[in-house]
């Protein structure tokens, strides 16, 4: 073997390293992103599985005094408002359905919500979320 032949052989191999060591480092964030995205998501849906009764379900929410109800509602809607920078498209499209059941959403958005519903779809983006929603598919919910 001459020496032409072993420097590119070490050259070759530091590369080699060096991509290997690379790729690790790639793969071991990845997976720490998607271990916190996954506990994220299930502290979110977690707390509003919790609230469901107490806000959709008469039988339980009709029992309530308002201000219990109120605390109910706000302790569902806030993770769901989270849940746009973290669950699928499919998740918040079922998600919606359920909202539209006791709150049709409007068929006009006026240029201010449009905006805000444009900003949090690039945030879904920005988070690296590859999504198809769209500003209607954005629901602002307001508890009463």
């Amino acid at each position: 073997m001459s020496q032409l032949d072993t420097a590119t052989a070490l050259v070759l191999a530091a590369l080699i390293t060096i991509i290997g060591y690379g790729l690790q480092a790639y793969f071991t964030k990845k997976k720490e992103l998607d271990v916190k995205m996954h506990e994220i998501k299930q502290g979110l849906f977690s707390a509003m599985v919790d609230e469901i009764p107490y806000v959709f379900i008469p039988e339980y929410r009709d029992k309530l005094p308002p201000d219990q109800k109120l605390e109910h509602a706000e302790r569902f809607f806030g993770p769901y408002r989270k849940l746009w920078l973290f669950a699928s498209d499919a998740t918040i499209r079922k998600m919606n359905s359920v909202i539209d059941l006791f709150s049709p959403p409007s068929s006009h958005q006026d240029r201010p919500t449009a905006t805000i519903a444009e900003f949090v779809l690039s945030l879904r983006k920005e988070l690296g979320i590859q999504t198809d929603l769209t500003i209607t598919d954005v629901r602002f919910v307001t508890v009463k």
